[in-house]
């Protein structure tokens, strides 16, 4: 759980940090894959938790309990399931006045 906790801490630095940049949408292309790469490991790290809670060295209730927590904590950590992408993002700029 270490892992998604710590996944969850370097994309909010990152995104904290692109977040000047975001409003010109220009050098965001860095930002994207860094977030897909964390993504990515957060996903790891969430199938290797899953692995671990499953392999009978837990009691039910623990193994209930502790994937609800790491399911809650995953959501946050996959952006690119609920952001618009930068197709979405142009088209509502070009519907402005």
């Amino acid at each position: 759980m270490h892992e998604l906790v710590n996944v969850l801490d370097q994309q909010s630095k990152i995104t904290a940090d692109a977040m000047h940049e975001a409003a010109c949408d220009e050098g965001l292309e860095e930002y994207w894959i860094e977030i897909n790469r964390l993504e990515n490991d957060g996903d790891r790290a969430y199938r290797m938790l899953l692995v671990r809670l499953f392999s009978g060295e837990y009691d039910a209730l623990t193994v209930l309990k502790m994937k609800e927590v790491a399911t809650s904590w995953k959501r946050p950590a996959t952006p690119s399931s609920t952001w618009p992408t930068r197709s979405r993002r142009s088209r509502s700029r070009s519907l402005r006045p």
